[in-house]
């Protein structure tokens, strides 16, 4: 897993700046609580995250943890109808 740490915290929005090596639309986890986030934007060492929980209690220097896969989701039940 890769890490970074939060620098700023805007809204949804979060940056976070550290060694960690993100990837555009890596999920990540946000503090100690998990909270999820996807990684917007790179510029250099930091990323731009958008939270899809509430920031709400976030503070700066928490720890964003990267999990180095998209984020995925299933939408409807799947079948095993073939579709011509």
């Amino acid at each position: 897993m890769q890490k970074k740490q939060i620098i700023s915290i805007n809204g949804p929005v979060i940056k976070a700046k550290g060694k960690g090596d993100f990837a555009m639309h890596d999920i990540v986890y946000i503090s100690k609580e998990k909270i999820l986030g996807e990684v917007i934007k790179l510029d250099k060492d930091i990323a731009t995250i958008q939270v899809y929980e509430g920031t709400t209690g976030l503070k700066i220097g928490e720890d964003v943890e990267g999990l180095e896969e998209p984020l995925s989701l299933t939408l409807g039940p799947r079948n095993n109808r073939n579709y011509i």
